[in-house]
């Protein structure tokens, strides 16, 4: 492999990483914001407290971004390239497909992808079958997943 390759295989994969800890970040802090209390401005933390568990939500999408960002190392050390491209574009599939489903109303949402399945966890009560084919038209059109290798669940 040319160095200008490995260079710009570097690159991607440390803007894919900074994109996930940015997301992260903004979902630890927007969960971690008391908005009834006052909708402006976060209540400062008293330091002296423990902090509060994150959500169903924000734990699954940082377990996975670590497992994810593990396995990139590894790749990285066994020189894996193509397999280390496949993860980033995983990752970034996960991203935009969380996005769109929450601008579609939905509170929140997590992802996960492989090569073979997709599992997409959504925040909600009751899904009609209605919501799970616009989801799934979601997932379609932002993956390499077909109908039947997609698995949709929700969790209140």
């Amino acid at each position: 492999m040319s160095k200008f390759k490995k260079i710009i295989l570097k690159k991607q994969v440390i803007i894919s990483l900074l994109i996930v800890i940015l997301v992260l970040t903004g979902v630890i802090n927007w969960v971690g914001v008391d908005r009834a209390a006052n909708p402006v401005l976060a209540p400062v933390a008293d330091v002296t407290s423990t902090p509060a568990p994150l959500d169903f939500f924000a734990q699954t999408a940082m377990d996975r971004d670590t497992q994810r960002a593990t396995t990139i190392q590894n790749l990285q050390a066994n020189n894996q390239t193509d397999e280390i491209a496949k993860q980033n574009k995983y990752a970034q599939q996960e991203a935009t497909i969380e996005t769109l489903i929450k601008a579609k109303g939905y509170v929140n949402a997590v992802a996960y992808i492989t090569d073979t399945t997709g599992t997409f966890v959504v925040q909600a009560q009751g899904l009609t079958a209605t919501d799970v084919a616009q989801i799934k038209d979601i997932i379609i059109a932002n993956s390499n997943l077909d109908a039947t290798q997609i698995r949709i669940s929700e969790h209140n």
